[in-house]
């Protein structure tokens, strides 16, 4: 299914961010020493490696009275630097090359994202890179914040959206970065539960540049994805995303009525109409993918407790089980847009919605 599985929902400061700060840096490549203290450079990441990327003038940058040239050699000067500084410190650095440019300008701000990723703080570097994009960024700036953007989702547990992302990228016009498309795209789609089709996209960008088995290769890729769509893999696509307090599933509660606190479902922007007739006070059910459970369980000890007797996972409300879906009745609290205030809902932050039902009333209401 297309849809996210285990990882954890993201927490905007804290620890989360510090296991976000170690997941980025362990795989994504970092300028200088750092990248090899974190182990093997990942095929496709270059990218981090400065946001300019010595395309001086590219991107629609708008600044005036502005040496490009100079700025871009202060850029690549910082990032080379950035072992040696702070975070804070390389923060501030990167804000001051930013304020240079015009506000809001897409340059600028697809260098702030690619700050904000390289010092674990994914959160503000995706909302970073969809602005530059939204504002026109161009040239090869453009791909590049499409990749990073796909990437740190994945790395939120959002991969649903990366595959949407990176696989409307594979009809862009070619350039060199078509290998580090599909190679983020195999990621996503693995981290989304759809591994032979991970697999067939990894070796199909591979077999190109094979000196032997060329065909061989693509052929077996070919097999793979044809082997994906005889055993039945269904795509299903997130219509919006839960943005709450809970980030420890451990200390989330187990039911919505046992504590849960009001949160946020976030829904995409094109759900709109399918949201229309909702209001305040409307008791829904929502459906989940519960991205951070297990699909290996088939029997658990009900709610944790050792006492219990293993019971087959389909007799329990587990999250852990084959298909792990989430049924959730929640009270609508309040509507802005395409975003709806809850009560009762106890799923985890970043957890993708599947789908929403109205609570049926009455036979003769319905």
């Amino acid at each position: 299914m297309d849809v996210q599985r285990a990882g954890a929902g993201g927490h905007r400061r804290g620890s989360r961010r510090a296991q976000l700060r170690g997941r980025h840096r362990q795989g994504r490549v970092l300028p200088g020493r750092r990248a090899v203290r974190a182990g093997a450079v990942r095929a496709g990441l270059e990218q981090y490696e400065h946001s300019a990327g010595g395309h001086v003038g590219s991107g629609c940058c708008q600044a005036v009275g502005v040496d490009l040239a100079e700025r871009e050699r202060r850029l690549t000067e910082l990032w080379a630097s950035f072992d040696d500084l702070g975070e804070d410190d390389f923060l501030a650095a990167m804000a001051q090359l930013v304020a240079e440019l015009p506000a809001g300008d897409p340059v600028g701000l697809f260098e702030q994202a690619s700050a904000y990723d390289s010092t674990g703080d994914p959160e503000r570097a995706v909302e970073a890179y969809r602005r530059a994009l939204d504002r026109g960024l161009s040239g090869p700036r453009r791909r590049r914040a499409v990749i990073q953007l796909a990437s740190s989702l994945r790395n939120l547990g959002r991969a649903g959206e990366s595959v949407t992302l990176l696989t409307a990228e594979l009809d862009a016009e070619p350039d060199d970065l078509d290998d580090a498309v599909r190679a983020f795209l195999a990621l996503a789609l693995s981290s989304a539960g759809r591994d032979r089709e991970a697999v067939s996209v990894a070796l199909a960008a591979l077999a190109p540049h094979l000196t032997r088995y060329t065909r061989s290769l693509t052929a077996y890729a070919d097999e793979l994805a044809k082997a994906e769509q005889a055993a039945g893999a269904q795509v299903v696509r997130a219509v919006g995303r839960v943005e709450s307090p809970l980030t420890d599933r451990d200390a989330a509660p187990k039911q919505g009525d046992e504590g849960a606190p009001d949160c946020t479902v976030a829904f995409e922007p094109e759900m709109a109409e399918a949201l229309r007739d909702i209001t305040p006070r409307t008791e829904l059910i929502l459906l989940t993918w519960l991205d951070r459970a297990r699909r290996d369980v088939l029997s658990v000890r009900p709610r944790g407790d050792a006492t219990r007797p293993l019971t087959g996972v389909f007799s329990t409300r587990a999250p852990d089980r084959p298909n792990p879906v989430g049924l959730h009745r929640v009270t609508v609290l309040a509507i802005d847009g395409t975003r709806l205030r809850v009560s009762g809902l106890e799923a985890l932050d970043g957890t993708p919605v599947l789908d929403v039902k109205p609570v049926l009333g009455a036979v003769d209401e319905r």
